[in-house]
């Protein structure tokens, strides 16, 4: 409800192209450079790489390739580090419950729209149940991996 309200009368959307990178927690001691480590990574190898060889998140396989994102279906969390992000830079580390977070914008276009509320509801309401739906998949995921052991044998 609150998301209607702010975005009712909007009649232009930003959107953004960006790539994540997730990498395991640290230790709070070491997080700072764990971070360094990362961003310097990132110099050497480029984002893509990075994310490839790096990251824990599924979109590791896409080089972190996220696609555009309308900022309705971007968290408030993150929307703020995102859009204070400049074209081409990265975002701040982001804390996450997994892991350490760094998004890297590639680009942003303003949209207009014609959205009725019914259509923007509905989208709210799709891009919830997915983000859920998501959380519980890797949730299972980590559960099922956790629990099934393989064992090799010398032949």
């Amino acid at each position: 409800d609150e998301q209607l309200k702010s975005n009712q009368n909007k009649k232009e959307f930003e959107e953004y192209l960006i790539s994540e990178i997730i990498v395991k927690s640290v230790k709070s001691d070491e997080l700072e450079s764990r971070i360094k480590e990362i961003k310097n990574t990132i110099k050497i190898e480029g984002f893509e790489s990075a994310a490839m060889n790096l990251s824990i998140s599924q979109s590791a396989a896409k080089g972190g390739d996220l696609g555009w994102l309308n900022e309705n279906a971007i968290s408030k969390k993150f929307r703020s580090k995102i859009s204070n992000t400049p074209i081409g830079g990265l975002s701040e580390a982001i804390l996450l419950n997994e892991g350490i977070l760094i998004f890297k914008v590639r680009d942003k276009r303003i949209i207009k729209s014609e959205i009725s509320l019914e259509e923007l509801k509905e989208q709210l309401v799709r891009s919830e149940k997915e983000k859920i739906l998501q959380m519980y998949s890797a949730s299972h995921y980590d559960n099922l991996r956790r629990s099934i052991s393989i064992k090799f044998f010398n032949e």
